[in-house]
């Protein structure tokens, strides 16, 4: 299947200078009136063209240019054009894609205005040839008119008026010449019969129209002899009866039907989305290799419950995988599935400069992770992150403690506040994917920390060169771990650092080395090193350590929230200043501490 694979959008509304990658299944997230729409918008211009007005262009003094690579244009796609447009195509087509652009030069005008360019293999990147003749309609043959639906469209209009802009319009202009040839006749019969009864013409006319002529004209003829007139009553063809068709909704057999108005805004949404879906698949043939139609959709989300926005999800990336091209936007994590998080498009405006896409997940970790073994690990660490894509900094963790207990922490010190400015609670399996996590988000631009056992610093940090393992820090500390070995209380590995064994776990190891009075201040430097570079290692060893809990299990964290909300914060937390400081310096902003924010926790 041919499919648009990226776009670049210059001086339309928002888009100041703007390129998404594109996907057969895109979903695009971003804050509101970051610019997702307007690139919905600029993707559907490229196709299929239309006037723009001054409230399209972001500079009145310069043209609305948006550019476009398709490609998927194979032999076969070729073939099953038909011969003019296939000849209009195939000089510009390398390794099977081309490049096309649509150019606006001022705002208003005519249509005629408006070019299409195409890049030329044989003049080099930078030559376009303009207007090529036939090119527009080869264009319109790969992609037709696309399927758009706007967030805040009327969905009972939209499945109720048939209009040529509505999905209920378009569905019954794809059903009007199979109906009219099957059963055209039947119906023009029946039409006929009534133009008889009603028609000014007929010859059967009911008593209590030719008793109204009658009484008409003896008026009239006193008033203007020579002139009659009778009561006409028009028949329509039967194009305008199946055009004026609509729907009604019956919730039950035997049952009057209903308006789509007189729905809830959610079951009217859903009935737009299955008539979205009928349409595709009336569009669908038997040969349709040679289209791809785009089906560009705002917030398809919108007053769904969330059981049916998955249903919607799952049944868009289904057309997207028979002949539909599927980009949306969305607000819904539930939009975004496990193995469409990687190529979801976060969109973000700046007050210089406008709309830009981010690098998505895939792209970043190609670029910080080299070897394709690890680029699968690094990506599966975040296929049940979608967090990151609805937040504006991450916080990384590797423990289930913090990730059922910090969440209820912060919002109960005031941390959580509902709007922008999102911090995400990102668990991670294990803390040595801290580091290429890290990367892959600062990648993303997305700014991220994050929070660690204190074994991070021995087994981590110092290989990577984050820590000297020479320093008298480090040092110092693997000497009292060796007198702890010597008291009995715990066990060292070769490295000389904590492990399992009949003794306690390495864990406990740690906390024994986090309580020792010697290790205090060398932790604390050890500490403030792996601060900055964005990682908070637990002073103590562990955030179990700081709360006073002993267990890891559901039991424990439940009682322990049910303390936390009876007795507070501070009474509840043996090291309330620790932990309330680690929460402070997570939501930081360029350095300043702030409660303005919320942290929004996922779940393992």
């Amino acid at each position: 299947m041919h499919y648009l694979a990226e776009v670049s959008i210059t001086n339309f509304r928002s888009c100041v200078s703007c390129t998404v990658p594109l996907a057969p299944f895109t979903p695009i997230v971003g804050y509101n009136n970051a610019g997702k729409s307007n690139i919905l918008a600029a993707i559907r211009w490229l196709v299929r063209k239309w006037v723009l007005s001054q409230s399209d262009f972001f500079d009145d003094n310069e043209p609305v240019v948006v550019s476009g690579t398709i490609k998927g244009i194979t032999g076969e796609v070729l073939e099953a054009l038909e011969p003019r447009h296939r000849a209009r195509i195939v000089p510009f087509v390398v390794h099977d894609s081309i490049k096309i652009r649509r150019i606006q030069p001022r705002p208003g005008g005519s249509v005629s205005d408006i070019q299409l360019h195409i890049l030329s293999p044989a003049d080099g990147d930078e030559q376009w040839h303009q207007n090529p003749t036939g090119i527009d309609a080869a264009i319109t043959a790969l992609f037709p008119e696309p399927i758009h639906i706007a967030a805040m469209e009327d969905a009972a209009e939209d499945v109720a008026r048939a209009r040529n802009n509505t999905t209920i319009g378009k569905l019954l202009a794809e059903l009007i010449d199979p109906v009219t040839q099957q059963y055209g006749q039947t119906i023009e019969a029946a039409l006929a019969q009534v133009r008889r009864l009603l028609g000014a013409d007929g010859d059967e006319r009911p008593p209590e129209l030719l008793a109204f002529d009658q009484n008409a004209n003896e008026v009239l003829r006193t008033l203007f002899p020579g002139v009659e007139v009778k009561l006409h009553i028009p028949t329509p063809g039967v194009e305008e009866i199946l055009k004026g068709g609509t729907i009604r909704v019956f919730e039950a057999p035997g049952t009057n039907g209903r308006e789509v108005s007189a729905m809830g805004h959610g079951t009217q949404r859903i009935i737009q989305m299955a008539l979205v879906r009928c349409l595709a698949d009336r569009r669908a043939n038997v040969n349709n290799t040679a289209t791809t139609t785009l089906l560009l959709i705002d917030e398809p989300e919108l007053y769904l419950h969330p059981t049916a926005v998955e249903l919607v999800r799952e049944a868009l990336r289904s057309l997207s995988e028979s002949g539909y091209q599927v980009v949306f936007t969305t607000h819904s994590p539930q939009m975004v599935s496990i193995d469409s998080i990687a190529d979801t498009l976060i969109i973000r405006k700046r007050a210089v400069g406008g709309t830009y896409c981010l690098p998505t997940i895939r792209t970043a970790v190609a670029r910080v992770v080299t070897d394709a073994r690890h680029q699968a690990e690094t990506l599966f660490e975040f296929q049940n992150a979608a967090q990151v894509l609805f937040s504006d900094r991450v916080l990384l963790i590797e423990g289930k403690t913090e990730n059922r207990l910090l969440p209820l922490i912060a919002r109960l010190e005031g941390y959580v506040v509902p709007g922008e400015g999102a911090v995400a609670l990102i668990p991670l399996h294990g803390s040595p994917n801290i580091p290429k996590a890290l990367e892959v988000l600062r990648a993303l631009g997305i700014p991220a920390r994050a929070v660690a056992d204190l074994d991070f610093a021995f087994r981590v940090a110092i290989p990577l060169g984050w820590i000297d393992p020479a320093s008298e820090d480090v040092q110092r500390c693997k000497e009292i771990l060796e007198d702890l070995q010597k008291s009995g209380v715990l066990s060292l590995d070769d490295d000389g650092l904590p492990r399992r064994s009949d003794r306690g776990s390495a864990e406990d190891g740690f906390a024994l080395l986090a309580a020792h009075p010697d290790a205090v201040d060398h932790i604390a430097r050890i500490h403030e090193a792996l601060r900055a570079r964005g990682v908070w290692v637990w002073k103590r060893g562990s955030l179990e350590q700081h709360l006073g809990i002993q267990a890891k299990t559901e039991k424990t964290w439940a009682a322990y929230a049910l303390k936390l909300q009876e007795e507070g914060c501070e009474a509840a937390i043996e090291d309330y200043e620790g932990v309330v400081e680690m929460l402070s310096w997570a939501c930081e902003v360029d350095g300043r501490g702030g409660r303005a924010l919320r942290i929004a926790a996922t779940t393992t």
